[in-house]
């Protein structure tokens, strides 16, 4: 008589030991990653450097022409602003600026009352030019809010004795300023001017930085 075999217990698979193991891995790489990533982006933050745009250090300018022909130059008193760059020169760099509209000086008082006035800047309605930009490789591209209208704006680089200059045209029709387009001129130039330390005229100028000492 044949005995029945004894009943083959069902075999078990150390589930328990491999799913653990999958779990500390997913949790490693969960919260690495983002640390690693936040680690980045504050070295990242720490290697940029920032220099303020203030008077009187800082200057900013505009010239129109009289009858298209003879230079009006004046400028603004009071701004506030800043250039933030990689002092390394491998990340360019941002520009961002306020201006206080009322602040324009003119070569005389007449001239100051038109510019700012409801026909040119019009500084009662619109009290701030505001300007933001990327910077690099000896050119600014930004955008330029004046008389209640924002456009883009290019401004040039270049490096005069230790400044930074940046000079850009404004067509001011553009702008919505069209008033005595013969006697003043249709177009208005732009400067601003700041102290180049080296590290500013490697983010700004890029390989132009090394010219024009």
């Amino acid at each position: 008589m044949k005995l029945p075999s004894a009943p083959i217990p069902p075999r078990r698979h150390r589930l328990g030991r491999h799913k653990s193991g999958t779990f500390r891995l997913a949790a490693f790489l969960l919260t690495s990653f983002p640390v690693t990533a936040q680690a980045q982006g504050m070295q990242q933050r720490q290697m940029l450097e920032r220099q303020m745009l203030a008077p009187p250090d800082t200057e900013i300018g505009l010239r129109a022409y009289a009858i298209g022909l003879m230079p009006i130059d004046g400028a603004f008193s009071r701004f506030r602003g800043a250039i933030t760059f990689d002092p390394g020169g491998q990340g360019g760099c941002s520009v961002d600026l306020t201006v206080e509209v009322a602040s324009f000086i003119g070569p005389r008082a007449s001239v100051r009352d038109d510019f700012v006035s409801s026909e040119f800047l019009d500084a009662s309605s619109y009290p701030m030019l505001q300007y933001r930009g990327l910077c690099g490789d000896g050119l600014v591209q930004g955008e330029l809010r004046l008389h209640g209208q924002t456009h883009p704006l290019r401004l040039t680089l270049k490096q005069e004795q230790q400044r930074l200059v940046a000079t850009g045209e404004i067509r001011r029709a553009d702008w919505g300023m069209t008033a005595r387009p013969f006697t003043v001129g249709s177009t208005v130039r732009i400067r601003v001017s700041v102290p180049l330390a080296a590290p500013l005229r490697r983010a700004m100028l890029g390989g132009m930085g090394e010219q024009g000492h």
